[in-house]
């Protein structure tokens, strides 16, 4: 009908605390019990998922992360090539850190630890690019319904709850600024570490 808009619902979906609990639950405990799953969930698309909560990351950011962008010294990894074309640094909380050492873990248990991907595609020398087969294994296992978005959505609501201020969060989330000036500020690592440490608080 021409003249017609249509109106696309704005999404809310995100995890609380108990749905937090049972994925985490799930991730350290259930998914490797018994010897021999059968839900089908790797560990590499769990870690997928848990970086993501723990850290706001958009999918695709996660997706073409590299290792020699993670400086575990300084305790920060670096997002190149963003929505915003601008390089995203996002301080290390001890999740992070922890999801990252277990994927490393599980690369050199395949024999994959040469590849410059965090997330290596299971066949070929390219990232992963679609888990979204692995999503829906998660859910199934879990019973916890969401999309991959929804975690970000889940970093922002959590650091709010705890305290962040909107600013913060919204840098952490390298959303882009309406100001003109904000492109004059650099956001010092040590400024976001505390958002990341509240989230994973």
């Amino acid at each position: 009908q021409k003249g017609y808009k249509r109106t696309v619902k704005r999404r809310t979906r995100f995890l609380d605390d108990d749905e937090i609990a049972k994925l985490i639950h799930f991730d350290l405990t259930v998914k490797d019990w018994p010897e021999t799953p059968t839900h089908g969930v790797t560990d590499q698309g769990m870690n997928f998922t848990m970086l993501l909560l723990y850290s706001g990351l958009r999918k695709s950011e996660g997706l073409r992360m590299r290792w020699q962008d993670i400086n575990l010294t300084k305790k920060h990894l670096v997002v190149h090539d963003t929505k915003n074309k601008t390089d995203h640094y996002i301080p290390l909380s001890r999740l992070i850190t922890g999801t990252l050492t277990r994927q490393k873990a599980y690369l050199e248990r395949l024999g994959k630890e040469a590849s410059p991907w965090v997330f290596p595609a299971v066949r070929g020398e390219g990232h992963m690019t679609e888990p979204k087969s692995q999503l829906k294994k998660i859910t199934e296992a879990t019973g916890i319904k969401f999309a991959f978005h929804d975690l970000r959505r889940t970093f922002a609501t959590h650091a709010e709850a705890n305290g962040v201020t909107f600013e913060l969060i919204r840098r952490a989330l390298n959303h882009k600024s309406r100001s003109v000036t904000e492109g004059y500020i650099i956001t010092q690592i040590d400024t976001l570490r505390p958002v990341f440490d509240a989230v994973a608080d």
